[in-house]
């Protein structure tokens, strides 16, 4: 049986988070583009697990990360089109599909927001580290995965909570 597709209205919510996504892209944009000029012809790109850089190739790497962020982020609005095409963790319904649907454009516009915020974030640390400001690892990349760990866990516990309490309500 294909699955539903069905028009969604957008709510204040997913402008929200769309505007995080943007305002993420452009400020990785900013970010390197400001960097760019700032710093030399070689630049620190890969960090080894004490924090501190140890491969320092051309500054045009410099501009890949917001050339992926840009990638990234026409691909994920393109993803929001077609929700009806994800895979899901619970059976999809014509009287379910509305809330899996939105659900699922959500967390991927909240991880595209978060993707974006991390990338902007490591172009900040490559050049404050090619300018002698590097200070070690940070807590806020530890921070970073975290949230984008659990919210992903979420979307995905929350239909199986909903599902064992259906089922105990059921039986009773």
């Amino acid at each position: 049986m294909p699955r539903p597709k069905i028009h969604l209205p957008k709510s204040a919510a997913d402008y929200w988070l769309e505007l995080g996504s943007l305002a993420s892209l452009l400020l990785l944009v900013f970010v390197s583009f400001s960097g760019f000029v700032r710093v030399p012809t070689t630049i620190p790109f890969r960090f080894g697990m004490d924090g501190w850089p140890d491969l320092y190739p051309s500054r045009i790497r410099f501009g890949l990360l917001p050339f992926l962020g840009v990638v990234v982020y026409a691909v994920g609005q393109l993803l929001t089109l077609r929700p009806h095409r994800f895979s899901y963790p619970a059976r999809i319904t014509p009287a379910n599909a509305a809330v899996h649907y939105r659900n699922a454009i959500r967390l991927l516009q909240f991880v595209l927001a978060w993707l974006l915020l991390s990338m902007s974030y490591l172009q900040f640390r490559t050049a404050r580290a090619e300018a002698g400001l590097y200070g070690g690892p940070s807590l806020l990349v530890a921070i970073l995965l975290l949230v984008l760990l659990v919210s992903g866990g979420w979307y995905f516990l929350r239909p199986l909570l909903a599902t064992s309490q259906r089922m105990i309500v059921n039986r009773a």
